[in-house]
């Protein structure tokens, strides 16, 4: 976990291509789309692993004319799965399993998201034409509301 947290700081270019390289976007989509779904939603260690996505995204904005195509396409790729497992958090069958403090924790993780790293996201030219597949858009409109029950995912927010 303090690993995570010390990784969690501002990337350079070779820092972005190394985490790829090496491995850690498959070890943070594991952590926090997979653990997103068990008993420890709201962990130390899923909340780091977090923290170090937004990261990773925001340099990867910062740096996106510069990296490979398939970096920013794996980033976004894992944003978007991240998004995903928050959102079948939020399915009304799934709602009564959750206790306040779990709803409060998938709420705020929605938040974080939506509101400040896919801003940044959708600034970069090269970055929003990833947001404008099918697949964002369809899990955006779930977000407000457009989906097979018309209801919005988001109770508090």
């Amino acid at each position: 976990m303090f690993t995570a947290f010390v990784l969690s700081l501002r990337y350079q270019l070779q820092d972005v291509c190394h985490a790829f390289d090496c491995g850690l976007l498959s070890v943070i989509q594991d952590c926090i789309v997979h653990h997103s779904h068990s008993a420890s939603r709201d962990s130390s260690l899923t909340q780091a692993f977090t923290q170090l996505l937004h990261v990773l995204a925001v340099s990867c904005v910062i740096h996106s004319d510069k990296l490979d195509v398939s970096v920013v396409e794996s980033i976004v790729q894992v944003l978007h799965s991240h998004l995903d497992s928050l959102l079948s958090l939020t399915q009304p069958s799934k709602l009564d399993e959750l206790a306040s403090g779990e709803l409060r924790w998938v709420e705020h993780s929605l938040g974080e998201l939506l509101s400040f790293t896919l801003p940044s996201f959708s600034n970069n030219g090269k970055v929003a034409c990833l947001l404008a597949s099918y697949e964002w858009t369809r899990s955006l409109l779930l977000v407000v509301g457009v989906g097979t029950d018309q209801l919005p995912r988001l109770l508090d927010l």
